[in-house]
């Protein structure tokens, strides 16, 4: 019996060692140090549990302050959704360039919407671009979902994420969507 704990405990280790030799190090920037931009593109965590009509928001890549990046919002449903709302709601700190903020009409199962746009930060600071979709469904039920991507620009970089003063590092890893059970309309 001992023997047995002995070899566990030796692949455990190994296992363990493996895995971290494959990690990148942690790189806290120190105060006063511009942290470096997260490089693109960006994309929203999925929805958890997934609901009937699925929204997925991809940035081309976290902007600094002025920068024109690509916004892409993917739409899909489980069947046919007639009467879908699809829009971005953002911010005053984020100008529309070109495409498409919205979109109304019948989603269909094997057909995805996918509605893009060109937008621009004008101001520093931290900012949430969400967009959504909703369809109200014949029985009174609303099919519905929502996507976050969270930024901190400024005139140097784009950084996913909201740093704080307790973890100055946060800004460079994506933060979870929240849960979309009951999402606003």
């Amino acid at each position: 019996m001992p023997r047995r704990i002995g070899c566990f405990f030796m692949l455990a280790l190994f296992i363990c060692s493996s895995l971290l030799a494959s990690c990148e190090p942690l790189v806290i920037p120190t105060p006063g140090q511009t942290p470096a931009a997260t490089p693109g593109p960006v994309v929203s965590a999925p929805s958890d549990p997934a609901p009937p009509i699925t929204v997925k928001m991809i940035l081309s890549k976290a902007p600094k302050l002025n920068e024109v990046v690509d916004l892409e919002l993917d739409v899909a449903a489980i069947a046919d959704a007639a009467g879908t709302t699809v829009s971005y709601d953002f911010p005053a700190s984020v100008v529309f360039e070109s495409g498409s903020l919205d979109w109304k009409g019948d989603l269909k199962q094997k057909e995805p919407l996918v509605l893009k746009a060109q937008i621009k930060i004008t101001q520093e600071g931290q900012v949430t671009l969400k967009g959504r979709a909703r369809s109200p469904q014949s029985n009174g039920d609303v099919w519905a979902d929502a996507a976050y991507i969270y930024l901190t620009v400024t005139k140097d970089a784009g950084i996913v994420g909201f740093p704080s003063e307790k973890n100055p590092n946060q800004g460079q890893q994506p933060l979870p969507t929240p849960p979309a059970t009951n999402p606003t309309p």
